[in-house]
């Protein structure tokens, strides 16, 4: 029988989740845990027989973020499956994502990479997940957005509900009548050169 590590045992390895520099305060992963769970709410008393009930990635949920994934449309991902195809065994597609993220087993697929003109005359890549992947992504958005939204930076607008390049225009003219001058300032390749760990 294969042997698992204990929660308790993996608390002790690792008893602070370190929260990202951008970031105010610092999560305990304990608390973040059991919060994801009170998101998932209680098991339905008609849940059916395997379903995992104390996973906070139930089937609503990924109905609601495949939901949001084809409001969004996109493109195929490395797998040339477009939301079209993924339509057709929508079902069962759907219950692999679930089971799969339920019972921790989900690996993400490769990301099909495409080159973005820019105007200097360069490119810049741009890595389109599958479709499912997409959905997974949502799932995991879903969850933890509320979990971290409240501990950002007031000043920080980039990708965050309810912010937008226009709100930092904004907060920018105002600051404008307080002092005379701006700090302009922008990193060449930033997630190009950034190493994954720090980023996470």
């Amino acid at each position: 029988m294969r042997s698992r590590t204990k929660p308790s045992a993996l608390l002790k390895i690792w008893p602070r989740w370190k929260a990202p520099k951008y970031c105010t305060q610092p999560l305990k992963w304990s608390w973040a845990r059991s919060s994801s769970r009170k998101l998932a709410g209680p098991p339905h008393p008609r849940s059916r027989e395997g379903e995992n009930s104390h996973s906070p990635v139930s089937k609503q949920l990924v109905w609601q973020a495949y939901k949001r994934v084809k409001a969004n449309r996109g493109a195929a991902g490395v797998d040339g499956e477009s939301l079209e195809v993924f339509d057709k065994g929508l079902k069962g597609n759907l219950y692999k994502i679930w089971n799969r993220m339920a019972s921790g087993s989900y690996f993400p697929p490769p990301v099909r990479r495409v080159e973005i003109p820019e105007n200097n005359g360069g490119t810049r890549p741009l890595g389109i997940p599958t479709v499912g992947d997409r959905i997974a992504q949502t799932v995991v958005k879903m969850l933890l957005e509320p979990l971290v939204e409240p501990h950002f930076h007031k000043d920080s607008y980039g990708y965050r509900p309810g912010s937008s390049a226009l709100d930092a225009v904004g907060t920018a003219r105002m600051r404008c009548w307080r002092a005379d001058w701006v700090i302009d300032l922008d990193i060449k390749g930033f997630f190009d050169n950034l190493g994954v760990w720090i980023r996470l």
